[in-house]
């Protein structure tokens, strides 16, 4: 499959991290990837920081798309997907983009007991500081 018919999809949601969201959007979209923002909830979303992002689709949107993941970017410790584990669309879109082979990028491994959403040996925990932008740079030479 063509590398622009596959698309990065970044979770938003409450009080995930907005440095690395905007890092990510900006650093992927530059180096050509067809990245979108998925909304979890609403239309502005306020980051762990105060600062509202506006996704670019919602998640019902995104379920239809998902077959076609390259890659997903949680900016936020992956527990911070507890209050939407019971939300059917949101477990759909993790399966589907678990079975198109996609890879899973995340700012940490889910900390609360029994709210799995991802298994933590399948994703990979992305670095902080200024070691995400060599992290980026790599990640999106094997999109």
């Amino acid at each position: 499959m063509a590398r622009r018919t596959r698309y990065v999809f970044l979770l938003w949601g409450a009080q995930f991290d907005e440095a690395s969201a905007a890092i990510f959007v900006s650093e992927l979209r530059s180096a050509g990837a067809l990245v979108k923002v998925v909304g979890l909830r609403g239309q502005h979303i306020t980051g762990a920081h105060g600062v509202a992002l506006k996704p670019d689709i919602h998640l019902d949107d995104a379920l239809r798309l998902a077959g076609r993941t390259a890659c997903l970017i949680i900016p936020a410790d992956i527990s911070l997907l507890a209050p939407f584990a019971h939300d059917p669309r949101l477990l759909r879109f993790l399966a589907d983009v678990r079975d198109c082979g996609a890879r899973i990028v995340a700012a940490g491994a889910e900390t609360a007991p029994g709210t799995a959403l991802i298994p933590p040996d399948e994703m990979t925990v992305y670095p902080t500081g200024e070691a995400i932008f060599e992290f980026i740079r790599e990640l999106s030479t094997n999109l």
